[in-house]
């Protein structure tokens, strides 16, 4: 918004300075007295620190697969994909400079509107370069972050796709636009019949079927009012058997990407409410731990198997095995 009043405002330069800061007062307010709020009930305004840890390949790959998915519905190697996604944004680009060499009067509107979006897009992407390499190195380039990115894109291309439609000359790009656009709603409309199907079959989160039939939780629930539970899934035990429990500490801070300094301990910690009777560990998916846990080994040495299902393998020290 700053940046829009500063380049597009269309008056002279002060009177766009003095809206722009006008702008900056009043929608910051709000998160300068919530962050004035978390400060004084914790002592920090968030529970991030400025941090350098630059993005690493797999968060390369991630944003490539988020970006190329929203075009075509199958997998493609990384070098087809950095292929596609810079020919995508040249398009785009081209276009954008393109439409602006052909502003008139009759379409400034649509002209600022166009820049005002495209600078949102890419204020957008820096913010969260500069939040992966210095606030937050877990931030996924997923659907869910990068969905303000496909909106803008989507509208950008309906426009242009538009715009092309008017001009009675040089249409050289309207069958392209139209194609991709084609290519687009149709990749977009699978996927989210398949999502709903999906949905319709199994559900999603902890009213999943696979959360809702697990053998796990079903064991959970008929063990001592006074068993102690470690998991690496405490959120879905307590909510779904309605349980306490304990989470498995954490190695890797996801924010930082550094070993947290208090795991040796937490760690020792477990092992030795573990050797209380009617302790219990709940591994799920042993097979393929989340990003920052630590390893299967580091977890369960020295503990015994105790029961293994198709969802988790429960352990529990050798002490107490009878």
């Amino acid at each position: 918004g700053f940046m829009s009043i500063i380049l597009l405002g269309g008056k002279e330069f002060r009177s766009r300075l003095r809206d722009a800061i006008a702008f900056l007062l009043v929608s910051f307010a709000p998160m300068v007295l919530w962050m004035l709020r978390n400060y004084s009930l914790t002592g920090t305004m968030t529970n991030r620190t400025l941090q350098f840890h630059p993005p690493d390949g797999e968060v390369v790959l991630n944003f490539l697969d988020t970006i190329v998915s929203w075009i075509l519905p199958f997998d493609l190697s990384v070098r087809y994909q950095v292929i596609i996604v810079i020919f995508a944004f040249a398009i785009l680009i081209y276009l954008f400079l393109r439409a602006v060499q052909n502003a008139n009067a009759q379409n400034r509107a649509t002209i600022m509107f166009i820049s005002t979006i495209t600078l949102f897009l890419a204020v957008y992407m820096f913010s969260l370069a500069f939040s992966i390499t210095f606030v937050d190195a877990s931030t996924p380039l997923d659907n869910r972050i990068l969905s303000p990115a496909y909106t803008i894109l989507l509208i950008l291309f309906v426009l242009f796709f538009w715009s092309n439609i008017n001009r009675r000359k040089n249409n050289v790009f309207l069958l392209p636009l139209f194609l991709l656009i084609a290519v687009f709603a149709w990749n977009s409309w699978s996927g989210s019949l398949e999502v709903l199907e999906r949905l319709r079959k199994d559900g999603i989160g902890f009213t999943s079927r696979t959360w809702r039939e697990s053998e796990t939780i079903r064991w959970v629930s008929v063990l001592p009012e006074e068993a102690l539970i470690y998991t690496n899934e405490r959120f879905a035990v307590s909510y779904i058997s309605g349980r306490s429990a304990f989470s498995i500490p954490e190695k890797i801070n996801p924010v930082t990407a550094d070993v947290r300094p208090e795991f040796d301990q937490a760690l020792a910690t477990m092992h030795e409410r573990l050797e209380t009777p009617n302790a219990y560990l709940l591994l799920f998916h042993p097979h393929g731990l989340r990003v920052g846990m630590p390893t299967r080994d580091e977890i369960t040495f020295p503990l015994s198997r105790l029961e293994e299902y198709e969802d988790a393998w429960i352990y529990i020290d050798p002490i107490n095995l009878e």
